[in-house]
């Protein structure tokens, strides 16, 4: 039985095996370009999120002391990418507008009520080295001996640590890093005497 063809319409052809894989081709050479782009791009944003958000902690932190009257501190434990508690901090409130003898934990596991330690993103953390975090210990070292800790005053100043600036003008410095590839490992936070804080 013959098939007629309908007046007006041609026979459409398919694309060949060539022309398949070409396109297929294109599509992985782009692919490898771009994927690591993207990599580098997600981590460079999860750096600015943590970035960011610390910087707003440790403005929370000062506006509380001046709405407070009392000092507040923020306590952080530098250490190595993947060490427990190198990329959390807490928030402190002390009894005294300065000189605190005594702290109340706001944040963290002994806070009442309780409520969550912040947290930097996974792949970040508060690097051990003496250059990179200048401020001195935390005051309550007896019951936190690897913290350290930024306080802030009510009159919106922080409590000078015993190391002379590391800057000029005179400030000093928290950093957070990753130890995955990206453009730009390391953030650094200029906190002056006057209780400013920067992002370097």
């Amino acid at each position: 039985m013959k098939v007629m063809k309908a007046p007006g319409r041609r026979l459409q052809s398919g694309y060949t095996i060539a022309e398949l894989l070409t396109v297929v081709a294109i599509i992985g050479i782009l692919a490898m370009i771009t994927i690591p782009a993207f990599s580098s791009y997600r981590i460079i944003n999860k750096m600015k999120t943590s970035s960011r958000n610390l910087v707003t902690d440790l403005r929370g932190a000062r506006g509380l002391a001046i709405t407070s009257g009392r000092e507040v501190k923020v306590t952080f434990q530098p250490g190595k990418s993947g060490q427990p508690g190198t990329s959390q901090y807490d928030y402190y409130q002390g009894n005294l507008a300065s000189g605190s003898t005594s702290w109340t934990a706001l944040t963290g596991p002994t806070s009442s009520p309780r409520k969550a330690s912040r947290q930097l993103d996974a792949i970040a953390y508060f690097p051990k080295d003496s250059t990179l975090q200048t401020f001195d210990p935390d005051p309550d070292a007896t019951n936190l001996p690897n913290n350290l800790a930024v306080v802030f005053r009510p009159d919106g100043t922080i409590r000078p640590p015993t190391a002379a600036p590391s800057t000029t003008p005179p400030g000093w410095l928290m950093t957070i890093q990753t130890k995955l590839s990206t453009p730009k490992p390391q953030y650094q936070f200029f906190i002056s005497a006057t209780g400013r804080v920067l992002v370097q």
